[in-house]
């Protein structure tokens, strides 16, 4: 055992004795009992005669873990804290099977208390499966004529909308719109809108749903955490942190109720996940120290590369035969520029490609600042479910993490 305390802080700790610890440590995988500091840090670990005495001796409190398993927490790389908080409270649920015959009556009784559902004022907010087939806005028009709805697809990436909505947020109903890069409206034959968005499309709808107050997202973010440390993760990195994220974040902190380590990846250039419309695109970015506290570090940036790979949407980025990005479905045509711009600050680019092309257009940006600035931050690609064979020699020398982030529902 190894005993690194002073005597100052000895009586402070907590022992831990009788358990089946796995401490991820090669010449000790396995112990019996430690000791932790009022600081959080293991000062022992070891057998638990040996703990058990050191304890004694310090008057530590002692807890007896009667043979239960513990292991070191878990660092989930790619969170969305609103989103899991929002499904856990707040979106009213229809049910994954949800489709067009069955969505109105689902909203009118839904599989949920659905105790917080009015945190969006007048507005109905839901979480759906992954799609319609041949959905069109008229299925919720006749039972929500005046009242806006959205109904969340599968990813987070598409929406279903009745007219209200559109309306609210100032889509051009019956004329239609044009198609941003990386968006789609889907349109009726006469070319107004059917109510289906997807992927860029989607940046006004967002923005223009209310926000709900600080006190419940507060509320929102503390229920993602107990689900988390469910599952043993204690450390994440919250993958579309905003303004409303990092200002709940500060306050939870200030009151000694922030029990969870959080990297806060603020997104550039994007309105459809985050709600917020910021000008210019890097401005909270650029601001986000002011909100880095004890459990916050906001060092990272997220970027979009490109779209997703699900068959209601393949809006993801592929490669032609000569290994040449689709450019028309890449949203960050400067992302060289980018990379370079934040990896000089010292800030990780966290960068979201689900094809071939969007990450080979990410590895090219991050290969390049690494050539120039040998010893800057790790980077990271999200979402990289298509990664060709020699990209994978190339990771360790341009010092590059690559991560599934497979999509978990939390709602």
């Amino acid at each position: 055992m190894s005993i690194m305390e002073s005597t100052a802080t000895a009586p402070n700790s907590v022992a831990y004795i009788n358990g089946r610890v796995y401490t991820v440590n090669k010449t000790q995988p396995w112990a019996e009992a430690f000791i932790v500091d009022p600081h959080g840090k293991f000062s022992a670990v070891g057998n638990t005669l040996e703990v058990a005495a050191a304890a004694k001796a310090a008057s530590m409190i002692v807890y007896d873990l009667k043979g239960r398993f513990i292991m070191p927490g878990i660092h989930d790389a790619h969170v969305h804290i609103i989103v899991s908080g929002s499904g856990l409270l707040n979106w009213v649920q229809p049910g994954l099977d949800v489709n067009k015959d069955n969505v109105a009556e689902r909203l009118k009784n839904p599989g949920c208390a659905c105790a917080y559902s009015h945190v969006y004022e007048d507005w109905i907010f839901a979480g759906a499966g992954f799609g319609f087939a041949n959905f069109d806005r008229s299925l919720l028009d006749k039972d929500y004529p005046n009242t806006p709805v959205v109904l969340l697809g599968g990813g987070c990436h598409n929406w279903f909308t009745n007219t209200a909505a559109l309306r609210r947020a100032g889509y051009n109903v019956e004329q239609g719109e044009t198609d941003p890069v990386g968006g789609k409206h889907e349109l009726r034959p006469d070319g107004s809108l059917t109510g289906e968005l997807k992927d860029q499309a989607g940046n006004r709808l967002m923005a223009a749903l209310p926000k709900p107050a600080k006190s419940h997202v507060k509320r929102m973010i503390k229920r993602a955490i107990t689900e988390m440390h469910r599952y043993g993760i204690i450390s994440c990195q919250d993958a579309s942190s905003t303004e409303m994220l990092l200002s709940a974040l500060s306050e939870l902190e200030s009151e000694g109720n922030l029990n969870m380590q959080f990297a806060t990846h603020c997104l550039y250039k994007n309105e459809w996940l985050t709600g917020e419309i910021q000008v210019p695109a890097d401005r909270l970015i650029l601001s986000a120290d002011q909100y880095r506290s004890r459990h916050v570090d906001t060092r990272f940036v997220k970027m979009m590369m490109d779209g997703a790979c699900t068959p209601d949407l393949m809006s993801h980025s592929d490669v032609d035969e000569n290994g040449v990005p689709d450019k028309s479905k890449i949203l960050l045509p400067d992302a060289a520029e980018l990379v370079e711009r934040f990896d000089s600050r010292g800030m990780t680019c966290k960068i979201h490609c689900m094809g071939y092309g969007g990450a080979k257009t990410a590895l090219d940006a991050f290969e390049a600042v690494r050539q120039k600035r040998p010893d800057g931050p790790r980077h990271e690609v999200a979402h990289c479910t298509q990664v060709l064979p020699g990209w994978i020699l190339l990771l360790p020398v341009i010092g590059l993490t690559i991560t599934n982030s497979v999509f978990h529902r939390y709602y």
